[in-house]
């Protein structure tokens, strides 16, 4: 019999297909009872196809990323797909019975294992998944590489400035004056009480962070977010640095290195490009804007240039010297991560 708390998990995981629902040609629905069932059916359809995680901090180039791994031509790409946002909000619950946990492993196992037969359907060449998570899904994955330790996962983060600063961009559409008008008057206090997903544990909700004695606005609340995202990577990190992560990164190595890094991490992976053409490919993947025309895309008509300056970095460095998670610079590095090719 399934726990309220299961159901209340089944209802969000169905609310997540709602957006396909609308605009789907075909739907198939597969009866609960019988998931296990239809996964075991076509499990041996895709027992050769390697499924790759991309973890990621938020703001921190995930979108870019993902199109250079998909012009390798070797994968089948799938970017934040709810249904794992779903996954991370029932795991993170405080009051879930262990009949519950093993239950969502198993379903975290099924529906890896439909999504990836679904993706061969289309082009059977391409025999690597690649799966985009959202950020609010870094919490889990551990919980996720327990239900299917075959996967590769990748870990891509940024230093706290350059996190906090994109968010900042978010939020004022790039224009610099806003920004400075938001938080003058602390409206940016307000915008943060109306922020509605997150997942993962809430600062503002945690007397860890709510105490902190400075203005609980963006910059407040970014760096909790970033800090509690890099004390759950560095948890996983520390004392082996590939027990979870295969290929870890950071935004300004991605930058530098562009598709000399691209192709380090697929070679880490196991993945070799068939395609000559595809370090050229990749190439030009980093000369374009990657989210432009997408509403996170942070570019305005103000253009670039960091946002984070004296009163911005005290906040930072209040907030991580308070906080006392281990994380102790704003230009923390995990243990494994790529600095240099």
């Amino acid at each position: 019999m399934l726990s309220s708390n299961f159901v209340s998990f089944a209802h969000d995981f169905l609310l997540s297909f709602q957006p396909l629902r609308c605009n789907a040609e075909e739907l198939l629905v597969i009866p609960f009872s019988q998931l296990a069932d239809v996964a075991t059916e076509v499990a041996k359809d895709v027992e050769h196809v390697t499924t790759v995680f991309i973890h990621h901090t938020m703001r921190c180039g995930s979108t870019l990323l993902v199109k250079a791994l998909q012009a390798s031509g070797e994968m089948h790409t799938i970017s934040e797909s709810d249904v794992f946002t779903s996954f991370s909000r029932f795991a993170l619950q405080k009051d879930t019975s262990e009949d519950d946990k093993e239950m969502l492993l198993d379903v975290i196992k099924h529906t890896n294992t439909l999504f990836n037969y679904t993706l061969l359907q289309n082009d059977p060449s391409k025999t690597i998944t690649c799966y985009k998570m959202r950020g609010q899904v870094g919490p889990i994955a551990d919980v996720l590489q327990t239900a299917l330790p075959e996967v590769k996962n990748i870990f891509l983060y940024r230093d706290v400035a350059g996190f906090v600063d994109s968010n900042n961009h978010l939020m004022a559409e790039g224009r610099f004056w806003k920004y400075w008008l938001q938080t003058a008057l602390k409206r940016d206090v307000k915008y943060v009480e109306n922020i509605s997903d997150i997942v993962f544990p809430d600062p503002r909700n945690d007397p860890v962070f709510t105490s902190i004695p400075v203005t609980h606005g963006t910059v407040w609340f970014f760096t909790c977010i970033w800090l509690m995202l890099m004390k759950k990577a560095n948890d996983l990190t520390k004392e082996d640095p590939h027990r979870c992560f295969h290929a870890i990164l950071r935004y300004d190595e991605l930058c530098m290195y562009k598709e000399d890094m691209i192709l380090k991490v697929l070679n880490i992976l196991g993945i070799e490009c068939r395609d000559k053409d595809a370090k050229q490919k990749i190439r030009e993947v980093f000369g374009v804007d990657s989210q432009e025309g997408h509403r996170l895309s942070s570019r305005g008509p103000s253009g670039g240039g960091s946002w984070v300056g004296d009163w911005e970095m005290g906040i930072v460095l209040k907030v991580i010297e308070q906080t006392n998670m281990e994380i102790n610079q704003p230009g923390f590095v995990l243990n494994g991560t790529l600095t240099q090719i």
